[in-house]
């Protein structure tokens, strides 16, 4: 999606996968399309150092730098929710208001300006969670776009760290002391976070494996008794609704909060998580986009085996 966006040679890619599927075609992406691939034995805690790196590499070759994850997919707000890909299903209505079409135009035009202080993206739109369809990206609903300023676009002549979520980052003098961010542009982040709740589960957990909270190893009790030592206090899970009654400093604190009341109560959770089920509508354009990048992806490249630790 964005090697086909933005160029592949513009992408670097952080990578601590142990599976060896994962692995390989980032092998092959990574020779083929000449995206820049890092394998790292850093965990959460200490990824900031493979950041830098990075940052330290593209700081004078390129004008800004984001930090996403791989469920958050770039894109513009056009203020027209009409799909240029418009697809006609039964029961099933659209909204292309934010497109992958047109953002490389927004980048390079004046439109955008770089001030040296902290920017974020303008818009963002979630997926809708759905018990019925937890693969097909392109098939998610999706809520109505809003405005928002959680993720940062970073310029490369004052940031001097990018955080861990690619919200903030950090600034040389005088930029640091800016408690601005700057949020009036068009481009936008299509986050399919929320997709279906044995994801969600999953998710959190290689998450709080990865801050060392846990480990891979570790007994569903032996977890549970974790969190809600670390996280809860020892209090009832499923009595607090609000992840800001919290006290912990540990990290993740929102990863933790899901798995605690998943363990523990999960019919409250389910019921919580599902709430609005069906009620967004399909990006058509994000679909679109999304199947056409994907097609230059041969079929034996997804299925082809690692023999001596490569392709």
């Amino acid at each position: 999606y964005h090697g086909k966006m933005l160029g592949f040679e513009n992408l670097y890619i952080l990578d601590g996968s142990t599976e060896l599927r994962c692995i390989n075609f980032l092998v092959i992406a990574r020779d083929k399309w000449n995206v820049n691939v890092i394998f790292t034995p850093s965990n959460l805690n200490r990824i900031h150092s493979d950041f830098d790196f990075i940052l330290e590499t593209v700081r004078t070759s390129c004008d800004m730098v984001m930090k996403v994850d791989t469920d958050e997919f770039l894109a513009v707000y056009t203020a027209n929710s009409t799909c240029r890909t418009e697809t006609n299903i039964p029961g099933i209505s659209s909204n292309c208001t934010l497109s992958p079409y047109g953002v490389l135009d927004y980048l390079n035009s004046s439109d955008l300006e770089l001030t040296g202080e902290r920017t974020s993206v303008g818009f963002s739109s979630r997926t809708v969670p759905d018990r019925r369809n937890c693969n097909n990206l392109g098939g998610l609903l999706m809520s109505p776009p809003e405005p928002t300023k959680s993720k940062a676009i970073l310029d490369t002549r004052t940031v001097k760290r990018i955080d861990l979520g690619g919200h903030a980052g950090f600034f040389l003098p005088p930029f640091h002391l800016s408690k601005r961010t700057y949020g009036n542009n068009k481009l936008a982040i299509i986050h399919a976070h929320d997709r279906c709740l044995q994801l969600e589960i999953k998710n959190c957990r290689n998450v709080l494996e990865g801050h060392g909270v846990i480990s891979t190893n570790s007994s569903d009790e032996e977890i549970f008794a974790t969190l809600k030592k670390k996280y809860f206090s020892g209090e009832d899970p499923c009595k607090i609704n609000d992840v800001h009654q919290l006290k912990t400093k540990s990290p993740s604190k929102h990863k933790a909060f899901l798995l605690g009341r998943a363990m523990k109560c999960p019919d409250i959770f389910a019921t919580v998580f599902y709430k609005g089920e069906a009620s967004g509508k399909i990006n058509f354009d994000f679909q679109s986009f999304l199947k056409n990048a994907s097609s230059i992806i041969p079929n034996n490249v997804k299925e082809r085996k690692m023999e001596n630790g490569r392709s």
